[in-house]
């Protein structure tokens, strides 16, 4: 039996399945496309499947 993960649960598995320098690296790439897509972190966290709080967490560790 195929399971079928929407786009947000599939994300969420890769997440889990990451190393800690892994997981920096594709939050690095993820601000990168942030910052490049002229968005704000609101509408841009609605887009992605992110709460804008955890997003700010993100930031701020990074």
């Amino acid at each position: 039996m195929s399971m079928i993960y929407s786009h947000q649960e599939t994300i969420n598995r890769e997440v889990f399945l990451m190393s800690k320098t892994e997981l920096r690296k594709e939050w690095e790439r993820r601000f990168a496309v942030f910052r490049a897509c002229g968005q704000t972190q609101a509408k841009w966290c609605a887009a992605n499947g992110l709460k804008i709080h955890k997003f700010k967490v993100l930031v701020k560790e990074n």
